[in-house]
């Protein structure tokens, strides 16, 4: 038997809100957060006990950017964590285009995972979003043609919770998937990781060692790459003696399967145990390493993209093109149609999968998620408030509404650039 017929059931409706962000990632954080500020009754899901998404859960603890979107929910969140000393702020004079990534920063925070969720929270309680931890959203409810809600599925069973707006905020587009619209997926060139941290590090001892003869230490990591199959790189964190690994980059993994994503799992942590082993043995300052994490989350770069009503180019990130419908602007701009999707109604999508061409790399680091989470959110909220489909919501309202926020006044847009 290759199959098995489920029964036809009824799912009780548990939940009701205006707007349903699904992913508490950054962007959905972003998105409940925006809405709730205006007058919508916001409901946010997320299938872990912990919010940040690939910013917590998957060790991505650096906001890159932050020069260029120091403003709305990113300057706050941005000036909170360090006002918490939970962040350091790095700063460099320069930046330049890195290829499959986007923009080096001039400033650039690097946080504590752990401080952040707790920061996330408190952010989303204070601003009265219903918060639902420990639930999968199984799929998207849709009518018509348009998403009514998602179903969902936790240890109470499977429920349903109702929507006049949902956002699609999950990182992979769970929701716009199972809604039928259209999307792409591609491997990313950088590959997936498992992120790590190690402890009881002498930081400056390492560093010392790393930088006074880079030829001897770069002769190391060449038998660490023997080794381990991958090229091995560590850096400080946030947090003193401690070490932060993005994780090496793994190829040939579908993290949309199961099967997969537990190989990626056994295949990182046995990476990170035999670099520790061979740091400890080589490495000045790495005597009483240990493991303090490894990663509830996949360093994933891209899975699903959706494929919106306008689909932002590469070029068009990289040249800093303006558009009429912007609704996220910095060193370039993001059009509301890249929140859109073709056909589907009742649905806006933020974070790395809004509409965009492969290699527009840019717009899946922290900083564009939270302002394009954001951006979704005040325009979930006012789709609402005026009874109109999202696509339909006059654009002038809406960038009216985000001006200070994901759209900085257009002498500050300017110096960006620079």
């Amino acid at each position: 038997m290759n199959y098995v017929i489920e029964k036809e059931r009824k799912v009780p409706v548990s939940w009701r809100s205006d707007v349903i962000v699904a992913g508490g990632g950054v962007a959905g954080v972003a998105a409940a957060i925006a809405a709730a500020r205006q007058g919508a009754k916001v409901l946010l899901i997320e299938r872990y006990g912990q919010l940040g998404g690939m910013a917590t859960g998957g060790l991505i603890t650096v906001l890159l950017g932050y020069e260029r979107y120091e403003f709305g929910l990113n300057k706050e969140i941005g000036e909170e964590i360090l006002n918490q000393k939970a962040a350091v702020l790095e700063v460099q004079a320069t930046r330049e285009w890195v290829e499959d990534m986007g923009y080096t920063s001039i400033k650039r925070i690097k946080f504590d995972g752990e401080q952040m969720k707790y920061l996330l929270e408190r952010m989303l309680v204070d601003e009265g979003v219903e918060l639902l931890y420990h639930t999968y959203i199984s799929k998207a409810i849709v009518e018509g043609g348009e998403v009514r809600g998602v179903i969902l599925e936790s240890k109470a069973g499977r429920q349903a919770a109702l929507g006049k707006i949902v956002i699609d905020a999950t990182g992979d587009g769970d929701v716009f998937a199972t809604a039928g619209a259209q999307y792409e997926t591609e491997e990313h060139p950088w590959g997936l990781g498992l992120g790590h941290r190690f402890g009881g590090v002498d930081i400056d001892r390492a560093m010392k060692y790393m930088k006074d003869d880079v030829k001897r230490y770069a002769a190391l990591m060449d038998q660490l790459e023997k080794k381990i199959g991958v090229r091995y790189h560590w850096s400080p964190s946030a947090r003193r003696g401690i070490t932060l690994c993005m994780g090496p980059r793994l190829y040939n993994f579908n993290v949309l399967d199961p099967r997969d994503s537990t190989r990626l799992e056994i295949r990182g942590k046995e990476i990170a145990m035999k670099a520790l082993e061979f740091l400890r043995e080589n490495v000045p300052g790495f005597e009483d390493a240990f493991i303090v994490e490894f990663a509830p989350q996949f360093g994933i770069r891209v899975t699903r993209r959706l494929v919106g009503e306008y689909i932002l180019s590469t070029e068009e990130v990289k040249s800093g093109a303006r558009f009429d419908d912007a609704v996220v602007r910095s060193i370039y701009d993001v059009p509301y149609g890249c929140f859109v999707p073709k056909e589907i109604d009742g649905l806006l999508v933020a974070g790395r999968c809004i509409s965009m061409a492969p290699g527009a790399d840019e717009l899946r680091l922290i900083g564009p998620c939270i302002a394009t989470g954001e951006a979704a959110g005040v325009a979930a909220a006012l789709s609402v408030k005026h009874g109109v489909k999202p696509r339909a919501l006059d654009i002038d309202v809406l960038q009216e509404a985000l001006q200070g926020k994901t759209l900085p006044k257009a002498e500050v847009a300017a110096a960006m650039r620079v």
